[in-house]
């Protein structure tokens, strides 16, 4: 069984559980936004403990970056709308992962700006007000 918060009408959160043992793919769309940090990286160890122990596959939608490469076995780097995939990069981090060690990798170092690189370069700028 795994906790997962969810939103009523109110805003007011709720913790629903989850049984998964029979899944084969959890869906997790922008994951964790609302949480302060260190929850954060709980939940984020909290996910890789729950696949390593159910065999689940997860797929993550998600805009940070060191989360795609934390959690990852690999990262799909799109491009903006339409999202056509622009990168498929293979995590090749040792398992299990630990948030400060495994940050501090010279390849989570390197994959963490090569993602960045390819967002980037083919970000969209907003466009900026024009001065009156």
């Amino acid at each position: 069984m795994v906790a997962k918060p969810t939103c009523e009408r109110d805003g007011t959160d709720v913790l629903e559980v989850t049984d998964l043992t029979r899944t084969i793919l959890l869906l997790m769309d922008e994951p964790f936004g609302p949480v302060d940090a260190q929850t954060r990286e709980d939940l984020e160890d909290l996910t890789l403990r729950v696949r390593a122990e159910i065999g689940v596959t997860i797929l993550v939608v998600t805009h940070d970056i060191d989360k795609s490469v934390y959690v990852g076995d690999r990262v799909i780097v799109l491009t903006p709308g339409p999202g056509r995939i622009l990168a498929d990069l293979p995590v090749n981090l040792p398992q299990p992962r630990d948030q400060t060690a495994t940050k501090e990798m010279p390849e989570f170092v390197k994959l963490r700006a090569e993602v960045s690189r390819l967002v980037r370069s083919h970000a969209t700028s907003p466009a900026l007000p024009s001065a009156s």
